[in-house]
């Protein structure tokens, strides 16, 4: 089969460069200035010449802080430019998995988030990734969501980069120790999406034109995340706690675990757990 990798550069998109070469299908990962999903034309020609049967859609506009300020753009590539793909995937009827995100809920609940449970964002970021998903559910397409918890990597921006960077420059830093998530690193993502396609995992009944969370075991506050980074790293730099309230930051939600069980049951590859993640990209 021939897959084709939306937003080739990111931090999903560039694990995937690498998992990908030891698939026996042939993937095609571009970046925005090969392949612009907002450009109908430019898709549907890389569709055609390439004979795609599935296309994963890891292109995202992630800042959640900018897309406060850039609600155009943020809804052009997180929402709108899903049409794009959608109107391309029943066409030729070609499987869309596409990524979205534990933002889309408010972060009220006081355990892990279902498949189930209602949806209710709390900034601009989580809504347009939720407007993406409800779309997707309703074109009638082949398709797959997977919602994903607080994203990392270590040679991407984000936060990893951001507490490495830190933590080398400055003997004392502070950071958020009431944002409780699974960090989920970019390798574990790409690992997972390359064994569900080999593995054809992805044509079960039970699987397709489905929504799975799917993050790391476990869950920690940003604050901890940092002391572990700071811990396998050995550096010497301390990490200290403050509460969300000290920022004039864009709302996040306070809680996003992820239940991983529907995951578990049904597609049953191996979930690492936080340190392992940590430990594995590190060191």
């Amino acid at each position: 089969m021939n897959i084709l990798v939306t937003g080739g550069d990111g931090q999903i998109g560039s694990e995937l460069k690498k998992y990908a070469q030891s698939s026996k299908h042939q993937y095609y990962i571009l970046n925005k200035k090969k392949l612009n999903i907002t450009n109908f034309d430019q898709i549907l020609k890389i569709i055609l010449k390439n004979k795609i049967s599935i296309i994963i859609n890891t292109a995202a506009f992630t800042d959640v802080d900018k897309s406060e300020k850039y609600k155009k753009l943020s809804n052009n590539i997180n929402n709108v430019a899903l049409n794009n793909l959608i109107k391309i995937s029943k066409k030729f009827k070609i499987y869309l998995i596409h990524l979205s995100t534990d933002y889309i809920f408010n972060g009220k609940k006081k355990k892990p988030y279902l498949e189930t449970d209602k949806p209710s964002p709390i900034n601009y970021y989580g809504l347009t990734k939720l407007k993406a998903e409800k779309k997707l559910i309703n074109s009638n397409c082949l398709y797959l969501i997977f919602r994903l918890s607080s994203v990392y990597s270590k040679t991407h921006k984000g936060f990893m980069l951001s507490i490495i960077n830190q933590a080398k420059k400055n003997k004392k830093f502070y950071v958020i120790d009431d944002y409780i998530s699974s960090p989920t690193s970019a390798k574990s993502i790409a690992r997972m999406l390359v064994e569900i396609i080999d593995r054809k995992l992805i044509f079960s009944e039970k699987i397709k034109c489905n929504i799975f969370n799917f993050s790391q075991i476990g869950h920690v506050s940003k604050y901890h995340f940092a002391k572990k980074i700071i811990k396998y790293l050995d550096l010497k730099s301390k990490c200290i706690p403050i509460k969300k309230n000290n920022f004039r930051a864009v709302k996040r939600p306070s809680y996003s675990v992820l239940n991983l069980n529907k995951f578990k049951s049904i597609i049953k590859i191996k979930i690492n757990s936080i340190d392992y993640e940590i430990k594995n990209i590190l060191l």
